[in-house]
């Protein structure tokens, strides 16, 4: 069986691609390893981290770890206790242990948002 001129070419272009493509994985390898990699799909350029204190239900379910259970279990004790202080105060909210806080942590911060309406209550926007 005889290749045509336009067969054999397109043949050689997807051999040059997978070529080209290994060796790019290849030096990504070698320049990043693993780690360095995920510090670098972790930059706070690239995914810029969850605000405690302003984020809606739907914007908290986008952080792992926190489906939309947890996430309406935040904004309800964002609601009733006030602002978030640290991302350690998350350990207060009913089904966040130190696990799942690990998980979270690179993803949010406690921002200096709004208070919210606990905290107008008199209760002094604490967590």
């Amino acid at each position: 069986m005889e290749l045509t001129r336009q067969e054999k070419a397109v043949l050689l272009v997807l051999i040059l691609v997978l070529l080209f493509g290994a060796l790019l994985n290849l030096a990504v390898k070698r320049a990043y390893p693993v780690t360095g990699l995920m510090r670098l799909i972790d930059d706070a350029h690239l995914y810029p981290k969850v605000d405690l204190n302003t984020a809606t239900e739907r914007e908290l379910e986008k952080v792992p770890s926190i489906g939309p259970a947890t996430a309406r279990r935040i904004v309800a004790y964002r609601e009733l206790h006030g602002r978030f202080q640290a991302v350690s105060d998350l350990k207060k909210v009913r089904g966040i242990g130190e696990r799942s806080l690990k998980v979270i942590i690179p993803h949010v911060r406690a921002g200096q948002g709004p208070y919210s309406a606990g905290a107008s209550k008199g209760q002094g926007g604490r967590p």
